[in-house]
């Protein structure tokens, strides 16, 4: 009888423990901030994304939506949901990744564990489509310069980067380092990104291509609502698969002029692969008004001329924009002035490019970073001849400039990252 009742007992302890499928990712906490770590097939990649990330995911959306839509529920069903998402242009790989995101979420939260309590149904595939579309109907800020070799220790180019909005929980809470290996031949990234999102707001990939998103307001009239535009955070994640070698530039602003967008937007593009004295980095002044330049202007230089050795990027176009001068911005300036005051005393260290990033960051020091106000949720710094992302990631109660970055060597890491089971 004893041996019968432990029997039981084991048996019980068994089946009460959480069974873990086997994943194609993983997830590091690495001092305080998380890695998620996604190898295989895009199937695979979002099982794994939505398994290792549902409660989160849940937990996001119930804490933010409201936000978003400045408490007006109902509109995220009768203008998000039916008017905005269907003019969203998904690829065929991409809505499969958002499916298998969502079987995922699934398998670690069965039963009523993926409900939306302000709708009283369970999440979807077009909730997940409106996580990774809400900086298209939610702007971002930020900001960022790219540096040539002449300013780096390590002699090789070099981008430092703020990405700025409200403290959400979605982003300021649950933000994350994302390392994606894919199976299907596209390039391995690094990037930083958020619970439910395939796309990615800061990124370098495999070929030291850097990408980062700048909103610009330029406003669309209602018609461009209706026509099939790309996420932009999808766009990056894009650029991150498919650009690389020497040309990176020109083939990134070949693919974004085809992509039509709904709002105005700064993509700063780096490359640590460039031809003699062609351009390093570009910002692809880059909105929906496609008859001039189809949609994308690249900028070099702080104004027309030659590639620049430092090249800024803020919230305004420089090119495209309407005024025949661009309009001031103090952290544009600050950003170049910082870089070439630090640069007359010595190459630039990591530190020290944390430090030109710095004095654009938002809140200024000493204030800290509060919860649904605005400030710098991340910052990086991207050494493109290593092909290493140093990232801080942001959190409440503290500011941008004293976190420990996170760094992550593409190199070193992606060797480690297990293929796909076939």
């Amino acid at each position: 009888m004893r041996i019968l009742l432990l029997v039981g007992v084991v048996m019980t302890c068994l089946l009460s423990q959480e069974v873990q499928p086997e994943l194609c990712g993983r997830l590091v906490e690495e001092g305080g901030a998380r890695r998620l770590e996604l190898w295989g097939t895009p199937e695979e990649r979002g099982f794994a994304h939505g398994f290792l990330m549902a409660t989160r995911i849940m937990e996001s959306f119930e804490s933010d939506l409201g936000m978003m839509l400045m408490g007006r529920y109902p509109r995220y069903e009768s203008r998000v949901r039916a008017e905005l998402l269907p003019n969203f242009d998904f690829t065929k790989t991409e809505e499969a990744e958002l499916a298998a995101l969502l079987k995922g979420m699934q398998a670690r939260l069965p039963g009523e564990g993926t409900q939306l309590k302000k709708f009283k149904r369970a999440a979807d595939l077009a909730d997940l489509k409106a996580l990774n579309t809400a900086g298209d109907w939610a702007p971002y800020g930020c900001s960022s310069l790219a540096l040539d070799g002449g300013f780096t220790l390590d002699g090789d180019p070099a981008v430092v980067r703020n990405f700025d909005y409200f403290g959400l929980k979605l982003l300021l809470d649950n933000q994350f380092v994302v390392v994606v290996k894919p199976a299907e031949g596209g390039f391995s990234y690094v990037g930083v990104s958020y619970p439910g999102c395939i796309g990615v707001i800061t990124g370098l990939n495999a070929e030291s291509f850097f990408t980062a998103i700048h909103d610009v307001p330029v406003m669309g009239k209602e018609e461009v609502l209706a026509r099939p535009n790309v996420p932009r955070l999808i766009a990056q994640r894009r650029l991150m698969l498919g650009v690389g070698g020497l040309d990176a530039l020109e083939t990134a602003r070949k693919n974004v002029k085809v992509w039509p967008t709904m709002f105005g937007n700064n993509f700063m593009v780096a490359s640590g692969k460039f031809r003699p004295r062609a351009p390093f980095a570009a910002v692809l002044e880059y909105d929906l008004r496609e008859d001039i330049e189809g949609g994308v202007t690249m900028r070099c230089a702080d104004l027309e001329g030659e590639a620049a050795s430092a090249l800024a990027s803020t919230n305004h176009h420089r090119l495209r924009g309407d005024a025949e001068k661009p309009p001031a911005c103090e952290r544009y300036a600050a950003l170049l002035a910082e870089a070439e005051t630090r640069r007359g005393k010595a190459r630039l260290s990591l530190d020290d490019l944390f430090a030109v990033a710095s004095v654009a960051a938002l809140p200024k020091a000493p204030r800290k970073q509060a919860k649904l106000l605005h400030g710098t949720i991340h910052q990086a710094v991207a050494l493109l001849g290593l092909c290493e992302l140093h990232v801080k990631l942001g959190h409440a109660g503290s500011n941008i400039r004293d976190i420990k970055p996170m760094r992550v060597a593409l190199r070193e890491l992606l060797p480690t990252l297990k293929s796909a089971p076939r």
